[in-house]
């Protein structure tokens, strides 16, 4: 029986071909690609010229055309300086589409000696020529690029991105399957056209996009004084709209069997349920990443606060192998959120369809022998430099001016700015209300002893808010402002917490209490007692 790793053949690895058959289809895609690219310049040069043409036999026959001339310049010149402007733009992108803009951290054999060995072994496995250069990058991706020639003819000097919540969340198994996917993308030669097809893809997609919006280009930037539309403009949006559709029709089919085929050789390689497995676990690293990203990363934003520099990536593996955390998780792998809807011209198929097409190959046998909990970073020697490197391209300019800070900290400030904002409407109708520039939770409880709830709830909602809950409408408003005072008092702060929401530290009883008298203020029977005593409790201590 084959063992995980046996080195396979390119017939093994990509069906019954040969590998000169692989060549060949590889050659024919290749020239399907450049024809398409060179077939987009065609279409805007083309349309270029003949406007051109048409400009210059309005001129020549001006006096024997007269006002009819003039008819015609005020048609075809705007038409050709925006026809120019947009083939300009889209001729542009193909040319800026060359994987200079890879984002990650390059890390070199000699300071990953290991996740080198790893790399190489599995690209021997596969029977292809490993990369020259591994990013690691600070998003849910693993990619490859390499830098061929001669529009894909000639190969080039081969790239791996790895992203690094996807070294943080799946174990060593898996992250074989997702790299011995990308490696089999190698051996396909899809790297080859992958260019040419992503710079078509790009140059239509930003000529189109240029010609619908009718953006007039002067110099370096765009003006757009008036919306400039010549009669019959929508003519030549519609041919690029035919030729977009066209391009897509024909590399969408392409992209996505280099798909299924790569999926295929990982699972060859390294397993039918390795792949399943790595593959149905990506959605849910990627919505639990963009959750730690907006509820833990970049909480501390607004308030220039970032976390610790190890902290910035390194807090989502701590998120994502908290114990309480497995049955959040669980919910997702369950109903994940790619349910099959992509695109029309989406390169990649369905997580779904490929999910399916893995499953109907036969079992070899071939499971994961990782030991519970294990992670595939552990194959970094300098992990917690990489995590610092990762995380300063994560956050970029964002991070400038902004203080680190540890967890509790960012989330305790954090919380309070939040809080703060969210009494602010409460806070400026009690000013109004009562009259004071800087009013207090007890002038509130003042105001609304002296029955003057409906007009702090007009202030609030003036549409319909007599008709409206008082309670629903003031009640969370007013916790929110006497919590920002107890926190001002240090008698209650905000702590971090990776099991769940975050979590409000005060005294024994003192949230209930507060709970509970908020609800007898603004209750059938209004009493301001309890709330009162709730308002002047605690001792004065360290404010912010």
């Amino acid at each position: 029986m084959r063992q995980t790793g046996d080195i396979l053949s390119q017939s093994e690895v990509f069906g019954t071909e040969t590998g000169g058959v692989i060549r060949l289809r590889a050659s024919v895609r290749a020239a399907q690609a450049v024809a398409l690219l060179l077939g987009f310049y065609v279409l805007g040069i083309g349309t270029i010229i003949v406007l051109l043409v048409l400009d210059i036999v309005a001129v020549r026959f001006f006096n024997a055309l007269g006002s009819g001339s003039i008819a015609m310049l005020l048609f075809f010149v705007p038409a050709t300086v925006l026809a120019c402007v947009t083939v300009a733009r889209g001729v542009g992108a193909t040319a800026r589409l060359d994987g200079a803009d890879m984002r990650g951290v390059a890390v070199t054999p000699e300071a990953e000696p290991e996740l080198w060995a790893r790399v190489q072994a599995l690209a021997a496995t596969m029977g292809t020529r490993g990369p020259r250069r591994i990013l690691i990058s600070p998003e849910v991706d693993a990619a490859v690029w390499e830098s061929s020639h001669l529009l894909g003819l000639f190969p080039g000097r081969r790239y791996l991105i790895l992203g690094l919540p996807l070294l943080l969340a799946l174990s060593p198994a898996q992250m074989d399957a997702v790299i011995a996917h990308e490696l089999g993308h190698y051996g396909n030669y899809d790297t080859r056209l992958g260019p040419v097809v992503n710079r078509g893809r790009a140059g239509i997609l930003t000529a189109l996009r240029a010609a619908e919006k009718n953006v007039l280009v002067i110099g370096v930037g765009p003006v757009t004084p008036k919306r400039t539309e010549p009669r019959g403009w929508w003519y030549f949006v519609l041919t690029l709209r035919f030729y977009a559709h066209l391009f897509f029709s024909l590399t969408q089919a392409t992209s996505r069997a280099q798909e299924y085929a790569a999926d295929r050789a990982s699972a060859l390689a390294f397993g039918r349920d390795n792949a399943v497995s790595a593959l149905a676990e990506l959605p849910v690293i990627a919505m639990a990443y963009r959750f730690y990203l907006d509820g833990y990363a970049y909480l501390g934003l607004p308030v220039g606060l970032v976390p610790e520099p190890a902290q910035v990536i390194g807090g989502f593996s701590s998120l994502m192998n908290d114990p309480q955390r497995a049955d959040w998780l669980d919910r997702f792998r369950r109903d994940p959120a790619d349910t099959g809807k992509t695109s029309r011209f989406d390169s990649h198929p369905p997580l779904t369809d490929r999910l399916a097409v893995l499953r109907t190959l036969p079992d070899d046998g071939l499971t994961s022998d990782d030991p519970a909990g294990q992670r595939a970073a552990g194959i970094l020697r300098h992990q917690q430099s990489l995590l610092v490197a990762v995380g300063k391209e994560l956050l970029g300019s964002t991070a400038a001016g902004k203080a680190p800070v540890d967890w509790d900290s960012l989330v305790d400030t954090a919380m309070f700015h939040r809080t703060d904002q969210a009494a602010a409407p409460l806070i400026n109708a009690a000013a109004a209300v009562t009259g004071m520039a800087t009013p207090t939770p007890e002038a509130l409880v003042d105001a609304v002893d002296a029955g003057r709830l409906t007009e702090i709830l007009d202030r609030l909602a003036p549409s319909g808010a007599r008709s409206r809950d008082a309670a629903s409408v003031l009640a969370p408003l007013l916790r929110a402002w006497i919590l920002v005072r107890f926190a001002e008092r240090g008698q209650v702060r905000w702590i971090h917490s990776w099991s769940g929401p975050t979590v409000l530290q005060a005294p024994p009883g003192l949230p209930e209490a507060l709970d509970a008298a908020i609800a007898v203020l603004l209750g059938p029977e209004p009493d301001c007692a309890p709330l009162r005593a709730v308002l002047s409790g605690g001792s004065e201590q360290n404010a912010r």
